[in-house]
């Protein structure tokens, strides 16, 4: 999804869900992150929803963010 200078990893549409993985730069800049949470904040009001995952969970628990998307998408 892009709009507004957003880009995001996925975006469900009907659903207004977004799948953002979130890399190093995200903990390692502070400026980066604080524009993420701005955004985040800005997708939240106009009603989507963010799951937000990183490599130790895709590699590591690659089934709980299976199930995280499942539960938001069944809701």
């Amino acid at each position: 999804m892009a709009r507004g200078g957003c880009v995001s990893t996925s975006a469900i549409r009907h659903s207004k869900l977004i799948i953002e993985y979130d890399g190093r730069q995200h903990a390692m800049n502070s400026a980066q992150w604080q524009r993420d949470l701005k955004r985040r904040e800005e997708l939240d009001a106009l009603g989507w929803r963010l799951i937000v995952v990183t490599a130790a969970d895709l590699y590591d628990a690659p089934e709980e963010v299976l199930a995280r998307v499942r539960a938001v998408l069944i809701e």
